[in-house]
């Protein structure tokens, strides 16, 4: 099915501090199936990783048109894209959220070692996915906040690189530990590992529980909106 397209964004004849906002809002803001059209005089490879990392499987990215003087992507919010998720980590507490959604997947990821019954794994398989989706989020959206705009692509790509590159050393780290204490105990355990690598770390960095966003910016002399301040406390 052919998705629908609700706006062209040509970021060409914008501020370049106000086109990564402007995109993710619109994106933010399509039904599910729709899809909006970005025209760039480069291709936009950069924003690509920030999607990557902050959307992963809930959009589709589609070049329309590939150089040599302009870019047309087709962006298009997939169909299972669940916003609810996405908003809890793009709200104005995102270092509250990163903790709380954290312990929630690392206790979510040993009581599904334990769990005695399939209908309560299957539950807590869904909680542990609606977690890791809020913590994935709130980390992307995190990172962008406090990253300068002529960084912010670079940064995320390796954001992106480190997120793939832990997954092949967490199944090597299972198939080296399942033989030894078996599959149950080996998931109760990376759980609860997650949940106390947690604690510590809120404990020895106080200020990321405490980070938030301000998004009410003050003018600049020119008039123009500042963007958003980062507040700790």
């Amino acid at each position: 099915m052919t998705a629908k397209v609700t706006t062209t964004i040509d970021v060409r004849n914008i501020i370049p501090r106000e086109r990564h906002p402007l995109i993710f809002s619109t994106f933010d803001n399509l039904a599910p199936g729709d899809a909006f059209l970005l025209v760039n005089d480069h291709d936009p490879k950069p924003l690509h990783y920030q999607f990557e990392a902050e959307y992963k499987g809930h959009y589709e990215w589609q070049y329309e048109q590939q150089g040599p003087k302009d870019w047309t992507v087709k962006l298009k919010r997939s169909a299972a894209y669940d916003s609810y998720y996405i908003a809890l980590a793009q709200g104005p507490r995102q270092g509250r959220v990163l903790i709380i959604s954290a312990l929630l997947y690392g206790a979510g990821f040993a009581l599904f070692g334990l769990s005695p019954t399939f209908l309560l794994s299957l539950a807590l398989l869904a909680f542990v996915g609606a977690t890791d989706t809020v913590w994935s989020a709130a980390r992307g959206t995190i990172l962008q906040i406090i990253t300068p705009e002529r960084f912010r692509g670079r940064v995320m790509g390796v954001f992106q690189l480190s997120n793939r590159g832990l997954h092949p050393l967490g199944q090597t780290e299972t198939g080296l530990v399942v033989p030894l204490i078996g599959a149950r105990e080996a998931t109760f355990f990376g759980g609860l590992l997650v949940t106390v690598v947690t604690l510590v770390t809120a404990w020895q960095v106080p200020g990321i529980a405490k980070f938030r966003w301000n998004e009410t910016g003050t003018p600049n002399a020119d008039g123009k909106k500042s963007e958003p301040q980062r507040v700790a406390g």
